[in-house]
């Protein structure tokens, strides 16, 4: 699991990764990064302390003279700076564009000098700036790593840019390392998987973080999301979210498919499944689907023994058909749904009972229409789905009947 940036204390090659990652962070946000990172043209181009411009010298420089004041304005960066100098010097010569007058009075030096004090003074409070958030992260290195690191890698006399070479030269791994590394713990985190875990938020937050430092490198197995979506979904279907799982994957395949589904976005929305009170699970019953003239397949006992032998004799003949029409649905797709080709058996599908859905699951209206419009040209799956959904209301008649007569009378005494 992945640490913060207030715990990892680097000492060795197995923190750097992760020391590494809180170290771009932080420098990140204090603007440093170009500055340390040794990739960018700006490594080590820290800006310098200026030099304070001296006050113009009257007597040496006389009314009339063309030579400019003692003292010009200190240099901070090479090409603005040398072009605040030329503007200096042509004021001051009377070179400037067309203007052909010297700097022959008292107030235009003073005008010069606080132009001139207006840039330092800008200069100077800029390069406090930066010395003060270069300070902050070598701080922030000292209290990161161990001492003997500190030791070895943080000269006082050199600067936390060359810091940080000296600790990746020290601690750092080279890219194969690093991809192997995170395409391990990736692949341990999957292999808790097997079996629901005591805290399923936890496995789900280091799946998380493990997902993240394998893409960060580009392990593989990692890359896309049809690659981390069959392992998210599978492991939620093994902790008991099969559901969950399966309408998920309904409403974003195209996002799947595409490579646009964003895996933090997944978490937060399994996060909010988790919050949400746990409903008692589902019992399948006997059979995928009713056989009536059976006792598990009547509707209703009452209603069987008040029928006639020619009713029965019909629901006979009609359960036949039935059968024989799920055996032929069964071998054309036995690899899924046949009504909406999803990976769970037609007596499960939400579309075809439509009282299994959970309240938080959303069907996609066109995987509904292309369901009906299936049942319309096959008129045997069509029979299927009205037996299936008969089935569903006789056994929840019957579990409703069976709560009321189990249901103790309040004006009965023992």
């Amino acid at each position: 699991m992945a640490s913060s940036a207030s715990s990892v204390t680097l000492q060795g090659q197995e923190q750097w990764v992760d020391w590494n990652r809180n170290f771009i962070i932080k420098a990140r946000g204090l603007g440093l990064w170009d500055y340390v990172n040794p990739e960018s043209p700006l490594f080590g181009l820290f800006k310098q302390e200026p030099v304070r411009p001296e006050y113009p010298n009257f007597a040496a420089l006389g009314l009339l003279s063309h030579e400019p004041p003692a003292g010009g304005r200190s240099t901070r960066r090479g090409t603005s700076n040398s072009s605040r100098t030329q503007t200096q010097t042509e004021m001051e010569t009377g070179t400037q564009g067309s203007l052909s007058a010297p700097v022959n009075t008292l107030s235009d030096v003073l005008q010069l000098h606080r132009t001139t004090m207006v840039y330092y003074e800008d200069d100077k409070r800029e390069w406090k700036m930066q010395r003060e958030r270069l300070a902050d992260l070598e701080k922030w290195v000292l209290e990161t790593i161990s001492p003997h690191l500190a030791e070895v890698a943080c000269s006082p006399s050199e600067g936390v840019h060359q810091w940080y070479i000296n600790l990746k030269n020290r601690t750092g791994v080279t890219p194969d390392v690093e991809i192997r590394s995170a395409r391990d713990k990736y692949l341990a985190v999957l292999q808790q998987a097997t079996k629901p875990p005591k805290d399923v938020k936890a496995w789900v937050r280091n799946w998380e973080e493990a997902l993240t430092r394998a893409k960060t490198v580009g392990v593989k197995v990692a890359e896309t999301a049809i690659d981390w979506w069959d392992a998210f979904s599978n492991a939620v279907t093994i902790f008991g979210y099969g559901d969950w799982a399966r309408s998920y994957n309904m409403v974003h395949k195209e996002e799947i498919i595409t490579n646009t589904l964003d895996y933090r976005k997944v978490v937060n929305d399994f996060m909010d499944c988790l919050r949400l009170p746990a409903s008692k699970p589902k019992v399948v019953a006997k059979g995928v689907f009713p056989t009536f003239g059976t006792e598990d397949g009547r509707h209703d006992e009452e209603s069987d023994t008040n029928s006639t032998q020619s009713t029965r004799d019909d629901r006979q003949k009609s359960s036949s058909l039935v059968e024989r029409d799920y055996r032929r649905h069964k071998r054309q797709h036995s690899d899924g749904c046949q009504l909406c080709d999803e990976n769970h058996t037609l007596d499960r599908c939400w579309i075809a009972i439509p009282e299994l859905k959970p309240d938080w699951a959303i069907i996609p209206e066109d995987k509904k229409k292309k369901a009906n419009e299936r049942m319309e040209v096959d008129p045997s799956l069509k029979r299927l789905v009205q037996a299936l959904r008969k089935k569903h209301k006789a056994e929840k008649r019957r579990s409703n009947r069976n709560k009321a007569n189990d249901k103790p009378d309040p004006g009965k005494r023992d």
